[in-house]
């Protein structure tokens, strides 16, 4: 739920600074940028947060090698990306990437749904819900790549 928060919160805020007169957020699109960098700075930090790597690492698929491997080099790549969200150059580019790393991470969270793990003390996200916020993080995407 904290990045869906992160992405709504945050998008609502850049856009306040849009019509505030901060050029970099002029737009609904440029202000869901913003919006997506700080989700996943969220979520990017979170794959190195001891509380929360741990987890992380057990929701990557058994089928998969080097789950820790795989873990941080996610979480850099959500990290690089939210910088690149914020860069007008290759914002774009950033968003596209960042849709298809969505894409490559959800077995993961449809793994950790079906195998009921845990995830900060709490059970993963039932996959129904997961799937919906899922869908609204790469319709973000989208939009920001437009």
């Amino acid at each position: 739920m904290a990045p869906l928060i992160a992405l709504v919160v945050g998008s609502l805020l850049f856009r306040g600074t849009g019509w505030l007169g901060v050029d970099l957020f002029d737009t609904w699109p440029e202000a869901l940028r913003g919006g997506l960098a700080l989700m996943f700075l969220v979520t990017g930090i979170a794959h190195f947060h001891p509380k929360l790597r741990g987890d992380m690492i057990a929701m990557v698929p058994p089928a998969l090698p080097a789950p820790a491997l795989l873990v941080t080099a996610t979480g850099v790549l959500e990290l690089a990306g939210a910088a690149g969200l914020l860069l007008p150059p290759t914002a774009r580019l950033a968003a596209v990437c960042l849709g298809l790393l969505l894409l490559a991470m959800f077995p993961a969270n449809v793994y950790a749904a079906r195998a009921k793990l845990m995830f900060g003390g709490r059970p993963a996200t039932a996959l129904l819900p997961r799937t919906i916020e899922q869908v609204v993080f790469l319709a973000a995407c989208v939009v920001a790549a437009l």
